[in-house]
């Protein structure tokens, strides 16, 4: 059964709104925007006939996405890169620590 308010006219699924329309009203743009980034509809195959291979069918259908895939896969390499340096910075700080005699009093 269809509970009254899930479905907003841009077919997000979102519970009802209880706060001020000008944050609903921002929720809504930014869920347009991401909906809008790639256009599901969009004809793939200048051809008339779709291709049987799974190869091209493959390629054809990811062209849309694949420089947001890219970009996403190099910014996730980028964020590893600074954790691992983070992760290495402590352990050199915690072994200084460690090495330096406890002062006691001032």
């Amino acid at each position: 059964m269809r509970q009254k308010g899930l479905m907003r006219p841009g077919g997000i699924l979102t519970r009802p709104l209880s706060y001020s329309g000008g944050e609903r009203m921002a929720q809504v743009n930014m869920f347009r925007f991401f909906e809008n980034l790639v256009d599901p509809l969009r004809r793939l195959h200048r051809t008339r006939h779709a291709t049987k291979a799974a190869g091209p069918f493959f390629r054809a259908t990811w062209a849309p996405v694949s420089t947001v895939f890219w970009v996403t896969a190099y910014c996730r390499l980028v964020v590893a890169a600074i954790e691992i340096g983070l992760i290495y910075y402590m352990g050199r700080i915690v072994d200084l620590m460690d090495s330096s005699p406890p002062r006691c009093g001032p």
